[in-house]
């Protein structure tokens, strides 16, 4: 007898496509010296609001309730709220989106937003049809790139007079001193501080330095570069955008309103943008926020400068925003009046930072919290974001961060940093041969060299040689001759040689020396990076599957190629400067920023929580250092200089010494917009110093609040040993339960055995399963229940409510095993697969726009053809693509950048393209065919009209759930497609059912068709509309029969029904040989068994009862 509890099957839970109905349109813009273009916009047919009220949806952030009322207060008009990064705006949109769909809505920073207006008329040619910000053409103005601006200071420092040049550097360099001048006179040109203001409110003062009016002059010399060398920055496209607006001449300030949150700065241009913006809506401006703002508010935030704005609606206040706003009352004493829910906020202390975040990550666990509930704050980028990653891969969870990763942490960035240093500096072959070993930079690439680069580092550290590049490659030359003229070397030793060599030559033979240009440094950085650099170049650059470091290098790879179209003596430095310029911009940027997704933690700075609408919030680093601010004067700009603009020009620079407050403040806005629970972390002892570490006040005053109110004290504390409490471990937790066990033992406490049953039970359960596993006896761990019949597994019982779908029968068909998983112990993985793990194009969100695409071209109920296509209807099928684009970028957001949008338009059009071709190709060679259903669908309730299928078979009725996308009528018979966007090497034209996926869906969608619309199927099969498939079909007629098997796929298709239920109903899952192809065990379920391949080789080699059904896998 088989001897094991029984396991009943979960209802299968439906994911349905929601689709929205937005046009894309466009709309004239009259712009000043350029004709009339269209920019696009969108039109709102139907009313604008978020699909919840305050009774059904009472846990959602005060910004949502701000947005619901600002929203609901104008319905169909399109609104804009600024917001402080773009990132932020993209976070909040796609809230909002998971609640429903919103229209018409943009949340983007001001300088977006200028850009936006100011674009057709500033920086492009109006008709080139290009969406590109940073266009390079003849005649026309470029952005201002990180790393030029500090070439642009430095030559400003340049053209002054020796003596004046020596007061404005104080002892320093004009390297030095040329990043921290570019940042000061970018600050004072977004205040709209020209240099003759600037120069003017220093002789208005009568006590001006001559360091200062060295600055001054600088200053006219950096603006004066500006329009020589054709450059623009923000400050040039807020004015534009300010005049547009002024002038009347952009409509879409006349049909908008406008809000801001509190803590926007809003310098100069930016104000009076906003409020010329205001000035043209018919709205007012909202401000999304608090009611009364403090007074610590910045000078430059919104809620300092447009402080009568009104606020949409008064937004239910949180446990976490009242603590706060008790701290900032001192409302410890009466605590208990004051918190509703205390209890919401915990308290917790670590010993080391990494113990912090794992503290964070074991509570997730335990708490059983979904994952895209979960928000983690950070007080400091170093050292918490790299803990959070790695802690992060310790434990399973997939994490998105808001802020990206640090681009010299990847191998493109470290490699070009360790060149750019060796290049700047005595370029000596230490160094050099380092890179080698250390794999930034390999030699590879070239033809001809078969040594490993670890043996050229080698070979190369044979000898020594003086600095410079000369002495290295006349040693390797002088090694070469001297091998030549001896006897013990051979010609292929040689021959090595004279390829490294050769490799060597061609990477040094033309560095930089002298006075040379940034274009010359930056060619011969990408000349590294492509022909020497660690990473290979990507086969596919805009697949959903490019590595950390296949981005990294892109991304440095698209910077390099901007700086190789700079032009003017302006750019002529010495190579160590010009070094320095691009290391900058390395060091400073960061790349792979990630929206929220759904079944991964968002990590984010502490000031920007709040924008992700999730209730759970951890704040790690919340320890006095962590948390501080550092205070310094501003070297070229004092407060005392600060104070004389703003009294001079009549503006509102902020001052280095109110930092402290204004950082607190936005700190506590952030928590203010937290609608949930919060966890603060900090740890009192810093492993990595040996120094204690001390609450912040913020802490202390939470704590205090919280304490008051539960009477008694709310934090815990977590040492280095493992808690009573905890039942997540990884291996480390694990080994100390283990040791403290032994040694309580040996000291005569308790059995370890005892021991580890009292306080983590889970850990023998898990070795009762592994030595099952390993026995050689068939147990339930290897796919084969025990005692049965189990008839609640079986599909086809007429007991069963399981509505089943094709891909679960395919499932079963080709693994069984991972049918067991899924089905029948409804193993929900601990990584909850994302829709999005890495690029906007992901294979989904592909095939939903192509899928899209299709039906709008077709179906006449759509606005379609109602018709086959003609290469004359191309226009038709861009329109339709348009607005399947757009419908995508509603549900998903915008791409993060243009270069991503253009990639996946690009690729999606070819797709498009092929189909189009393809479709009106069948349509010349059969002219009586005739689309007529597109995405009929039976059985997904609620949503369908049409209920489930049930399908008669010899040992009952199966009910069926589906979506068939296409049908077609030719001569009285139907057509049924299944659109695939991926490849068709395992359908077997051959072989229809029995083939390496077990196609079923195709037999099963004919039956359906048959059954409930009562049509002849004729043929059914799958139609690959993309461009690498050139719109290819894999068709099968259902009387006719496979390769494989004497019968006819319809009796087929039920000898395989009937054999999955005895195979289920007699509890037999055993492992097929095509279990390691399966993407949903590959993703979701590895960390179940990590080698699949042995797993499968273990159970199948296990003795197995005779006469057991299956079906025969190859």
């Amino acid at each position: 007898m088989r001897s094991a509890s029984r396991t009943e099957p979960a209802s299968l839970r439906v994911r349905s496509r929601k689709r929205s109905t937005a046009a894309r349109t466009g709309r004239p813009l009259s712009v000043r010296g350029a004709a009339c273009i269209s920019v696009p916009a969108v039109v709102l047919p139907i009313p604008l609001h978020l699909p919840m009220n305050d009774s059904s949806q009472p846990d959602r952030s005060p910004l949502l309730h701000h947005l619901h009322a600002l929203l609901e207060a104008a319905p169909g008009t399109h609104t804009v709220v600024f917001v402080a990064q773009k990132q932020l705006g993209n976070a909040l949109r796609r809230a909002v989106g998971r609640l429903g769909p919103v229209l018409g809505l943009r949340c983007t920073t001001v300088e977006d937003y200028a850009k936006r207006l100011a674009k057709a008329d500033l920086l492009y040619l109006a008709l080139s049809g290009t969406n590109q910000l940073d266009v390079d053409l003849p005649d026309t103005k470029r952005p201002l790139l990180s790393g030029i601006d500090q070439m642009l200071a430095a030559y400003a420092v340049d053209q002054l007079p020796v003596e004046t040049r020596n007061q404005l550097l104080q002892g320093s360099t004009t390297a030095r001193l040329s990043g921290s001048l570019a940042k000061t006179f970018s600050e004072l040109r977004k205040h709209g501080v020209q240099p003759e203001a600037y120069q003017q409110a220093l002789k208005a003062a009568d006590k001006s330095t001559a360091q200062q009016e060295a600055q001054a002059k600088a200053y006219q010399y950096y603006v004066g570069a500006l329009t020589e060398n054709k450059y623009y920055d923000d400050a040039d496209i807020l004015q534009h955008a300010i005049a547009l607006v002024q002038e009347n001449t952009v409509h879409e300030p006349r049909q908008s309103q406008y809000a801001i949150l509190d803590d926007v700065d809003v310098p100069g241009y930016a104000r009076k943008l906003v409020e010329a913006l205001t000035a043209a809506s018919p709205h007012p401006l909202r401000r999304l926020g608090q009611e009364h703002p403090t007074k610590q508010a910045p000078v430059l935030s919104a809620a300092k400068v447009f402080p009568d704005a009104p606020l949409p609606a008064r937004p239910k206040v949180g446990p976490t925003a009242q603590a706060v706003h008790a701290s900032e009352r001192g409302a410890a004493g009466n605590g208990t009046g004051t918190l509703y829910q205390p209890e919401a906020l915990r308290f917790c202390t670590t010993v080391g930072r990494a113990e912090e975040v794992r503290t964070v990550f074991r509570d997730i666990q335990q708490r059983g919290l979904k994952f895209d509930q979960v928000e983690i704050a950070f007080t400091a980028t170093d050292p918490y974001l790299s803990i959070i990653e790695q802690q992060a891969q310790r434990h399973g969870i997939g994490i998105t961060l808001s802020t990206g990763r640090h681009l010299h942490e990847t191998r493109p960035g470290q490699a070009l940093l360790e060149y750019l240093d060796w290049l700047a500096g005595p370029q000596e072959a230490a160094p050099f041969i380092h890179m080698l070993r250390a794999g930034h930079l390999t030699l590879r690439r070239n033809k001809g060299l078969t040594w490993s680069d670890a043996k050229v580092a080698t070979w190369l550290a044979e000898h020594t040689y003086k600095p410079g590049v000369p002495s290295l490659l006349n040693g390797v030359e002088r090694r070469i001759q001297h091998a030549e003229e001896q006897d013990y070397t051979n010609d292929a030793q040689i021959g090595q040689w004279k390829h490294l060599y050769k490799s060597l030559y061609n990477l040094l033979e033309d560095l930089p020396s002298g006075l040379s240009d940034v274009r010359t440094m930056a060619k011969h950085c990408e000349t590294f990076l492509t022909q020497y650099g660690p990473t290979d170049k990507p086969g596919d650059p805009a697949s959903a599957a490019l590595t950390f470091d296949e981005k990294a290098r892109g991304r440095i790879l698209q910077y390099l190629n901007k700086l190789k179209r700079s032009e003017g003596d302006v750019y002529r430095d010495s190579p160590i400067r010009l070094a320095d310029y691009i290391r900058t911009w390395v060091r400073e940027k960061f790349i792979d920023a990630r929206h929220p997704q759904p079944g991964e933690v968002h990590v984010v700075p502490l000031q920007t929580v709040g924008y992700a609408n999730r209730p759970h919030l951890y704040v790690v680093g919340m320890d006095a250092e962590s948390l501080s601010v550092t205070l310094s004067d501003d070297p070229l700009l004092s407060d005392a200089d600060r104070r004389r603009l703003n009294e001079h020009e009549q503006i509102t620079l902020p001052l280095t010494a109110n930092r402290r407050q204004e950082e607190d403040w936005r700190v506590r806005q952030a928590l203010l917009r937290h609608h949930g629970d919060a966890t603060f972390v900090m740890h009192r002892f810093d492993l990595r110093s040996s120094e204690e570490r001390f609450p912040s006040t913020l802490y202390l005053q939470l704590r205090t609040v919280v304490q008051a109110a539960l009477g008694h004290a709310p934090e815990q504390h977590h040492a280095l040993t493992v808690s009573d409490a905890q039942d997540t471990l990884d291996a480390l937790d694990a080994w100390g339960l283990t040791e403290q066990a032994l040694s309580d033992a040996k000291r005569g406490i308790e059995s370890a055995p005892d021991y580890l049953t009292r306080t983590a039970p889970h850990i023998l359960h898990g070795r009762a399963a592994e030595e099952a596993c390993a026995s050689d006896e068939v147990t339930a761990y290897d796919g084969l229940l025990q005692d049965p019949p189990y008839p609640k597994l079986d599909l086809l019982d007429p007991d069963t409510d399981t509505i089943a779908s094709a891909s679960r029968l395919e499932m079963f068909a080709r693994t069984p095993y991972l049918y067991f998983v899924k089905y029948v112990l409804e193993a929900e993985p601990l990584d909850e697969p994302a829709l999005d793990d890495e690029d906007w194009l992901d294979p989904l969100t592909r095939g939903t726009i192509l899928h899209r695409t299709y039906e709008l071209f077709l179906n006449p109920e759509d606005g379609g053809l109602g018709r086959m296509p003609t290469l004359d209807d191309e226009q038709v099928l861009w329109d339709a693509f348009e607005t399947a684009f757009e419908e995508a970028t509603q549900q998903r957001g915008t791409p993060p950048n243009e270069q991503v949008e253009a990639a996946a338009r690009e690729g999606l059009r070819a797709d498009v393209n092929a189909f189009l071709r393809a479709d009106a190709a069948r349509g010349t060679d059969h002219p009586d065919l005739e689309p007529k259903r597109f995405e009929w669908s039976f059985g997904n309730r609620p949503r369908d009209e049409h209920p489930e299928v049930e399908l008669a078979t010899e040992r009952g009725t199966l009910r069926l759930r589906g979506a068939v996308d296409r049908i077609d009528h030719l001569n009285g018979d139907a057509l049924i497609w299944d659109y695939k966007t991926g490849g068709m090497r395992d359908y077997d034209p051959l072989d229809g059912l029995r083939n390496k996926r077990w196609s079923l869906q195709w037999m099963l969608y004919a039956r359906a068709v048959e059954e409930a619309l009562g049509l002849s199927v004729s043929r059914s099969g799958y139609y690959f509309a993309t461009a690498r498939q050139m719109g290819r079909t894999v068709a099968y007629p259902p009387d006719s029969t496979g390769d494989s098997h004497p019968d006819t796929y319809r009796e087929d298709l039920q000898r395989i029904l009937n054999t999955l239920s005895e195979m289920a109903r007699e509890g037999v899952f055993a492992p097929s040989g095509d279990s390691l192809k399966q993407s949903d065990w590959r993703y979701n379920y590895t960390p179940l068994v990590y080698d699949r391949r042995t797993r499968r080789d273990e159970i199948q080699a296990k003795p197995w009862p005779d006469n057991l059904p299956h079906l025969h896998h190859d």
